[in-house]
């Protein structure tokens, strides 16, 4: 999945800048349990949603969602 998503921080007007993100469903499955997925809370609001990183210039949308769900993960995984 890739978004735009405003970031109204890095800029002093109000017009938010676009930042691409790209984000990715993580689906953890066992034979003796039922499929558990993936959210990840947000420091700014609150809100539950899927882990996502931003798109690096160097790299597709693949690997930023790939690299957003493993580092969120093990960040919560530990």
């Amino acid at each position: 999945m890739r978004q735009k998503a405003p970031d109204f921080e890095s800029n002093n007007s109000n017009e938010p800048e676009e930042i691409e993100q790209a984000g990715a469903i993580c689906i953890r499955r066992s034979k003796t349990a039922r499929p558990e997925v993936l959210l990840v809370g947000s420091r700014r609001n609150g809100r539950w949603g899927l882990p996502k990183d931003h798109i690096e210039d160097d790299e597709d949308s693949k690997s930023a969602a790939e690299r957003g769900a493993f580092e969120e993960a093990h960040h919560r995984l530990g």
